[in-house]
């Protein structure tokens, strides 16, 4: 009943427990007939996407055996993963099962019979969403279609590409099938769980108010003449004045984008970062033009950079929708004919033609709850260790990598300016980034925000580490440098220095406000051994 504590979880713990995600769809039938065998399939797609439309040949593939129906992978022409369906019985071995052997008992209602008569039945379908377990389940690119696979498989964790994942459950009832085409926002019998929620830092550095979101969009093929390109249609909701906007597409060039909207009002403002990234104005409704003809779906990473003036409890949505040209035949009339008057004898029939208007492929939300830094960065750090384990899980001629590592990155960088350090965290399917137990705030025993000053093993001894900012420059009563105040998020340390370069150094941290770590022998915490600017001053961070 509310999204955001709904949200699903792509690590396998959170403080320490285990965590299982699941989905339930409620059917309401209306009729006056029984009907019996009436089916519910659940698909996960690996990121948000604007392409949810009906195809049995592609995304919604399924086998059909006699009385058996069961969902199958969605594969693209070229063999690419597209979705996966869950159940609510346990996956088949698919070393050495093909997937058509799956059973899903639980989700097959023998009988829905709606009383009174005409009036509404209701049925309740389920399945277990194993985004976040290790088996290993399928290849990048099933072959064959439809397993068993002796190699190659993935986890489903690892074959997800964004932190949020569309879900569509599809009611599958033979007299009744779903239209090639139907989309969960005009058919009865698919709808779709299409959000991503994604939170922004108040107060907070730039990267802290720059929200990442992967997608995926399918074009129509080549467009008729005449007939308007697919478009991307962004309600920008209530977002707020000053939030900038980019998209990156690798597998167009952006100078193509630019042209298709040059002279295009309804596009107005879009301008080319570099070879395959735009950026648009927000407010209102915008919208991007897209080439027509890609061969095969397009992967875009959407960026937003809200104002520093976003305010704790705040909540701004977007909805991402792909527009495309429908068409069909006129009603049909008895030709109308027309005679010439220069020659009585000749007529010629008026071609009537066809009715043409845009439709909506699909969609997808962004939802940005503003919170603090310290409730943002557990769940950051987590994020990131998922992420950065998936990201190690692929390779780099993989048609998601250039999107997902570029996400990956983003998030890197709200870690750090949300008071954490992303060097330190590593790939992990638990969310644990370095292994060791965390409290309930998802905190190591006696940290202070991500780490307390931490003892390494170095060459010359022991040291530690403590990152801030600079809050003080000291003198003694000559006049001359003796050391800095830094602040660690609330617990000052005090060093002491004399080199005329690390005052230069402490100074601009302190004017520019930039974070520094500095590192300390345990021998002698107050004398810096090495100094490090971990991030460029506010006016050069964007």
């Amino acid at each position: 009943t509310d999204q955001q504590t709904s949200a699903l979880e792509l690590a396998q713990q959170v403080n320490g427990t285990n965590v299982f995600n699941f989905a339930v769809a409620k059917v309401r039938y209306v009729g006056t007939l029984a009907i019996s065998n009436v089916r519910a399939f659940f698909r996960l797609f690996p990121v948000s996407t604007t392409s949810t439309e009906f195809a049995l040949a592609t995304t919604y593939r399924r086998f059909t055996q006699g009385t058996t129906v069961i969902p199958t992978l969605g594969l693209s022409g070229g063999g690419d993963l597209l979705s996966i369906p869950c159940f609510a019985e346990p996956r088949v071995d698919s070393a050495t099962t093909a997937l058509t052997a799956q059973t899903d008992p639980s989700n097959v209602k023998a009988t829905m019979a709606a009383s009174p008569p005409g009036g509404e039945s209701i049925a309740y379908f389920g399945a277990w969403l194993d985004i976040n377990q290790t088996q290993a389940q399928f290849p990048n690119r099933p072959s064959p279609a439809d397993g068993p696979w002796g190699s190659g498989r993935k986890t489903v964790q690892e074959l997800i590409k964004n932190a949020h994942q569309c879900l569509v459950a599809e009611i599958a009832y033979d007299p009744d099938p779903i239209a090639t085409g139907a989309t969960p926002g005009g058919s009865d019998k698919l709808a779709q769980r299409n959000l991503a929620i994604v939170a922004s830092a108040n107060p907070g550095d730039l990267a802290s108010h720059r929200i990442p979101n992967v997608f995926e969009l399918w074009p129509a093929p080549a467009t008729a003449q005449g007939a308007t390109p697919d478009e991307l249609l962004i309600d920008w909701g209530n977002v707020p004045d000053g939030t900038t906007a980019t998209i990156y597409i690798p597998e167009i060039d952006a100078a193509q984008i630019v042209a298709l909207a040059r002279g295009n009002t309804r596009a107005s403002g879009i301008a080319q970062v570099d070879g395959q990234t735009i950026t648009l104005p927000t407010g209102g409704i915008g919208y991007v033009p897209l080439p027509s003809g890609a061969v095969f779906g397009l992967t875009g990473l959407l960026t937003l950079d809200l104002p520093a003036t976003v305010k704790k409890g705040e909540m701004y949505r977007i909805v991402v929708r792909q527009v495309t040209d429908a068409t069909a035949r006129p009603i049909e009339k008895p030709p109308e004919v027309v005679i010439r008057k220069a020659d009585t004898r000749a007529a010629t029939v008026i071609a009537r033609q066809p009715l043409r208007w845009r439709r909506i492929v699909g969609s997808y939300q962004i939802t940005i709850p503003v919170r603090t830094k310290e409730v943002m960065l557990p769940g950051e750090i987590r994020l990131l260790s998922v992420l950065r384990w998936i990201l190690r899980s692929m390779t780099t001629d993989e048609r998601w990598y250039p999107v997902f590592s570029r996400c990956v990155s983003l998030i890197g960088d709200r870690v750090d300016v949300l008071g954490g350090d992303a060097d330190l965290v590593q790939g992990s399917p638990a969310g644990i980034p370095d292994g060791r137990p965390h409290d309930q705030d998802g905190h190591e025993p006696g940290d202070h925000g991500f780490e307390e000053p931490e003892c390494l093993c170095a060459e010359r001894g022991p040291v530690c580490r403590i990152e801030g900012k600079v809050t003080g420059v000291a003198y003694d009563c000559f006049g001359d440098f003796e050391g800095f105040v830094l602040d660690d998020c609330g617990r000052e340390t005090r060093f002491a220095a004399r080199e005329h370069k690390i005052e230069a150094l402490v100074r601009l941290a302190w004017r520019e406000r930039i974070v520094i770590r500095v590192m300390v022998r345990v021998a002698d915490k107050r004398r810096p051994v090495s100094i490090t600017l971990r991030r460029a001053p506010e006016p050069f961070q964007s």
